[in-house]
């Protein structure tokens, strides 16, 4: 947009440390059913956006106005925990005439566990059956969570932001069992 402010990075990881699959064994079979060691790789790779556009200006003020953004990393579900994180969110800089440099932010959040990590959790709690998440046997079935905030940042000093907010987190930790939580 026109005479506004903006930042888009793509960008993607390679690691060439040893992660295990989530899911299967070197013979391609439920390692929790075949009690075999997980397959393992040697590498690891995946990929991010993250993009931020202001979308208006107070006054002509480029410092102030509305902003828009999000973040999105996408990993390999076979060999990691989380299959992807995606946040999206407003940032409304210079809130009035008198803070110009606080900022006043809504954003919310969704993080997806692999599939392949989750039907293992179900595949061991099978085998053990461990059937609920009291029982020390019990292996948490992560699946999802949602996040959501609403925050104020108040600009002290030229250094020094405080940014008190609000979140609410839906199925923390990613499970379904547990409650919510401001």
């Amino acid at each position: 947009i026109d005479g506004l402010s903006s930042e888009y990075h793509v960008g993607y990881y390679y690691s060439n440390a040893n992660t295990r699959d989530m899911l299967k064994d070197e013979d391609g079979n439920f390692a929790a059913d075949s009690s075999k060691p997980y397959k393992m790789y040697s590498t690891d790779s995946g990929w991010w956006v993250s993009a931020q556009q202001q979308l208006t200006t107070v006054d002509g003020n480029a410092k102030r106005g509305l902003n828009v953004f999000t973040n999105m990393t996408f990993n390999d579900p076979d060999k990691s925990v989380v299959k992807n994180l995606i946040q999206v969110g407003l940032i409304y800089r210079g809130p009035f005439a008198s803070r110009p440099d606080d900022t006043v932010g809504i954003g919310a959040s969704r993080l997806k566990v692999s599939d392949s990590y989750t039907h293992n959790t179900e595949l061991l709690n099978a085998n053990s059956g461990a059937t609920n998440i009291d029982d020390p046997l019990y292996v948490p079935e992560q699946r999802r969570e949602y996040s959501y905030e609403i925050n104020y940042g108040y600009q002290a000093t030229k250094w020094l932001m405080v940014r008190p907010n609000v979140q609410y987190v839906k199925y923390p930790g990613g499970l379904t069992e547990t409650d919510s939580a401001v």
